[in-house]
């Protein structure tokens, strides 16, 4: 939020002119950026490191526009209004662009669970065009904000639609994993928050594919360690009911398999689960034909986690952005990585 045209929790230098309060992100600024309706912020900057950075702002401040007709200068410098963007963003790509406070803004950024901020810098730099020359700061934020924070569906949506607009790839594989493995909510929600600044439809159908895929592995494979095949004419019955017993209690589940959820239970805890479980035993034999397994041994349930987590692996940023067919499968493109 900007309390008398500042935002919050930044330390900046002020000046005032004609009643207009001015942070001066730079000392020798010529140009005023008014942000906002009614104007929330009024940044001093240099028209030469914003036609530099951005060829939007080059654009803006040339010939073509009327802003643009006439140098501004310290003294009298030529004031833009740019009403539809939002203030802090525009705050924190400014100082970002003139080298100014960008550990500050960078640390406010990662360390408070801003992740909204985080989307509303990546639309004004995507908008702006200033991706490239802000490549190192935006990945430095990504990447760090995913190290301290797990968050919850709106929180790893707004990063991974970050990601998306700013082009970083590991960012975006990190928060779509994320995406699958630690939320059950509807991915839809995703699109309904963020409109046309969210994740592509594909992306959010292949996450849940992905979702729906190993929660079906999981509850099918964990049946079928229970009940192996006869091979016999008449088939048995291989069912045995201490180890779905078993099995209830260790998943601490009703039933198996799980409403997933009605039980709360995401794919990683589950995953977290199943390499817990260890061996668990059968009251019966499973049959005459097949043997006397009385056991489900605790590497199957290992092998089975890891395939799970193969499954929920996180979407490759290039095929999402090339429209690529199957996004479900794992990226085999080198150029990608």
């Amino acid at each position: 939020m900007a309390t008398n045209g500042v935002p919050e929790q930044l330390d900046m230098d002020t000046t005032t002119k004609t009643g207009l309060t001015i942070v001066r992100v730079t000392e020798e600024y010529d140009v005023v950026l008014r942000i906002g309706r009614p104007p929330d912020i009024a940044l001093g900057l240099s028209s030469a490191v914003l036609r530099a950075a951005s060829p939007v702002f080059a654009a803006l401040l040339g010939p073509h526009f009327a802003e643009g007709q006439s140098e501004g200068t310290t003294d009298e410098p030529k004031e833009v209004t740019l009403q539809g963007d939002n203030s802090e963003a525009m705050s924190d790509i400014c100082h970002l662009l003139h080298n100014k406070t960008i550990g500050t803004v960078i640390t406010r950024l990662v360390k408070n669970p801003q992740s909204a901020r985080i989307h509303q810098l990546a639309v004004v730099i995507d908008k702006y065009a200033c991706t490239e020359p802000l490549t190192l700061h935006t990945q430095a934020l990504l990447l760090g904000y995913l190290d301290s924070h797990y968050g919850g569906l709106a929180h790893l949506g707004n990063i991974a639609a970050a990601a998306y607009m700013l082009d970083h790839g590991r960012a975006f594989t990190i928060a779509t994993r994320r995406l699958i493995t630690r939320c059950n909510e509807p991915y839809s929600d995703l699109h309904k928050s963020n409109g046309s600044h969210a994740l592509p439809v594909t992306a959010l159908l292949a996450m849940e594919e992905k979702r729906t895929a190993a929660q079906r592995k999981l509850a099918r494979d964990i049946m079928l360690f229970g009940a192996p095949h006869c091979s016999h004419a008449k088939a048995c019955n291989n069912h045995d009911v201490s180890y779905y017993d078993n099995i209830c209690t260790v998943f601490q589940v009703r039933h198996w398999p799980p409403s997933f959820d009605l039980e709360g239970k995401n794919i990683s805890s589950l995953i977290t689960t199943v390499k817990k479980v260890g061996t668990v035993w059968r009251e019966n034999p499973s049959c005459d034909h097949t043997g006397t397994m009385m056991e489900v041994q605790a590497a199957k349930f290992w092998t089975l986690a890891e395939e799970i987590e193969s499954i929920c692996e996180g979407l490759c940023l290039q095929c999402v952005r090339s429209g690529a067919a199957d996004l479900k499968s794992k990226c085999t493109e080198k150029a990608h990585a």
